[in-house]
């Protein structure tokens, strides 16, 4: 292990907790991310979703837990220059890495996709100190008031759209729900509702006239795609959708860059039965107080002790058996990779614009924000 330069600045850590939860589900997980703190130069935000006084104040109206720690993100970014936000599940797994490996200066946050199902992951992000990001992120949370009650995917699921309407010119908190959206999705997925402002008394006449027109669409069965998901495999009809209007692109410079699947700093655990390679950083999915709990293996013999940390590796009792070569780690990535297809719902399996209208709700206006 070697010390991190400072290449892009001061760089934060943040994670943000529900205490019953902390104390109860991710012991190991953050037991791994004191050690590998203890070696590094990162300042580390720790935040009490419940009880931190800042986010009392900024992020007050929000009551679901993970719009809250997005909007309690953009509280804590102004402290740095760029900033890790991590699910209090994620371990750090091979401390020989620095966060700013992943860093992409081309844009301002870097998200990664989830290895199974394609979704831009939620949960873990870098971003930049920027009004861009802070905005991102404050208006992310500002979704909780205006979700739809069907099974939508909470944060997650806006993340989906979201990325690339804020990528694209046509900021989509800007737009009003019964805009004819055209240029970002190209169909139904692009129906977002405007976001409206929770501080201001019922936002402004744009953001009502959104709502109702929301309303509207779904009492008449014309609600887009992200609004008739029942269940997990019609909400992947909307991810689906989404992925396909997106197309190739991966980096919208300024913005937001999306790391390919298994090539960010963080993947999930259980595709490689909890093995790892060189090239690994962290792992996601670790909610065990202790190594064993309920037969978990988990790559280390037990949960690191903070205590016996330091600039070496001599605190990190992993399994021999867990460190696999690059080889395996990709093998077994692979023939995961074969299965995630074959499996993925029958219900999602959709090309929206031959099974969803794109020209018939919205003539003949369909054009106008071209």
């Amino acid at each position: 292990m070697s010390s991190c330069k400072p290449l892009f600045g001061k760089v934060g850590v943040f994670v943000a907790y529900v205490k019953s939860s902390m104390e109860t589900h991710y012991g190991v997980a953050q037991r791994t991310l004191e050690c590998y703190l203890k070696s590094v130069n990162y300042t580390v935000f720790m935040v009490d979703l419940d009880n931190d006084e800042r986010v009392k104040h900024a992020c007050y109206k929000n009551q679901q837990l993970f719009f809250r720690k997005h909007c309690a993100a953009s509280v804590y970014l102004k402290e740095v220059d760029w900033m890790l936000i991590l699910d209090a599940d994620t371990a750090i797994v091979n401390p020989n890495h620095c966060i700013e490996e992943w860093i992409d200066t081309r844009a301002d946050l870097n998200f990664y996709e989830r290895y199974f199902n394609w979704e831009i992951a939620s949960g873990n992000y870098l971003a930049k100190n920027t009004e861009f990001s802070r905005n991102f992120l404050k208006k992310w949370g500002d979704w909780e008031f205006i979700q739809p009650q069907n099974w939508n995917g909470a944060d997650n699921g806006v993340l989906q759209a979201y990325v690339p309407a804020a990528s694209s010119t046509h900021l989509a908190y800007k737009v009003p729900f019964h805009s004819p959206v055209q240029t970002v999705f190209g169909h139904d997925c692009d129906r977002l509702p405007t976001v409206p402002n929770p501080h201001s008394g019922g936002g402004s006449a744009l953001c009502r006239a959104g709502d109702s027109h929301m309303r509207r669409d779904l009492a008449q069965g014309r609600g887009s795609i992200y609004y008739q998901g029942t269940d997990y495999d019609t909400y992947m009809a909307f991810v689906t959708c989404c992925k396909m209007a997106m197309g190739a692109t991966r980096l919208w410079p300024g913005k937001v860059r999306i790391y390919r699947r298994a090539h960010g700093w963080v993947r999930d655990g259980f595709l490689a039965d909890d093995g790892w390679a060189e090239t690994d950083f962290m792992l996601h999915g670790y909610k065990a107080n202790k190594v064993g709990q309920d037969g978990w293996a988990s790559p280390f013999t037990e949960a690191p002790n903070p205590a016996k940390c330091d600039a070496s590796t001599k605190g990190w009792p992993w399994r021999k058996e867990k460190l696999f070569t690059v080889q395996e780690v990709k093998d077994r990535l692979s023939a995961f990779e074969g299965s995630t297809g074959k499996n993925y719902p029958q219900k999602a399996r959709v090309i929206p614009y031959l099974q969803y209208p794109d020209v018939g709700n919205c003539f003949p206006n369909c054009d106008d924000m071209v």
